[in-house]
């Protein structure tokens, strides 16, 4: 019998750590990476947290990606694929603005994406804690008024989860 979880990596699929902030993956996302804009359609679901909750985000494949605790006021959103995230209370309003009908709306976003360069497993590290990605991930700079890159960096698990969240953008 098999008592491994199939959510987390097995041993022979070592993850490699990326440093997302090296100037070896800037120069990556500079020469290689595609321009995204957030797409303005609601939220799925987005709900505050009232007491501590763990909140796991899976990939596609069924990988952990993330693993965070939301605190009370902390925002537990619902993604395109129904796949969970926490967002901080106090990023919240700089991320998503409420609508006169209680749903809530991505703030304008432009990012640039690039494929998973290693061809296997990989783990960042973000402002918020560990991000973990299988082959098929992106990794994700976004950028300001001024088209630099910010400190907000992170993985998207899937070019299927990018699509429903992103446009392309001609350049």
């Amino acid at each position: 019998m098999n008592f491994e979880d199939p959510s987390q990596p097995s041993p022979e699929q070592k993850l490699h750590l990326i440093d997302i902030f090296s100037p070896e993956i800037e120069d990556l996302f500079r020469d290689d990476g595609v321009l995204y804009k957030r797409k303005r359609e609601p939220l799925r679901r987005a709900r505050q947290a009232t007491k501590p909750i763990i909140i796991e985000t899976h990939l596609p494949s069924g990988l952990v990606e993330t693993t965070l605790e939301a605190k009370k006021g902390d925002w537990i959103i619902t993604g395109s694929v129904g796949e969970e995230f926490v967002v901080l209370e106090d990023t919240f309003d700089t991320l998503y603005e409420s609508l006169d009908d209680g749903t809530y709306l991505p703030r304008e976003k432009t990012i640039l994406a690039l494929k998973n360069p290693s061809g296997a497993s990989i783990e960042i590290r973000t402002s918020w804690g560990t991000q973990i990605g299988d082959k098929g991930c992106l990794l994700v700079v976004t950028l300001n008024d001024g088209n630099t890159f910010t400190s907000d960096r992170y993985l998207i698990g899937s070019e299927e989860l990018l699509r429903n969240n992103y446009e392309a953008l001609e350049v």
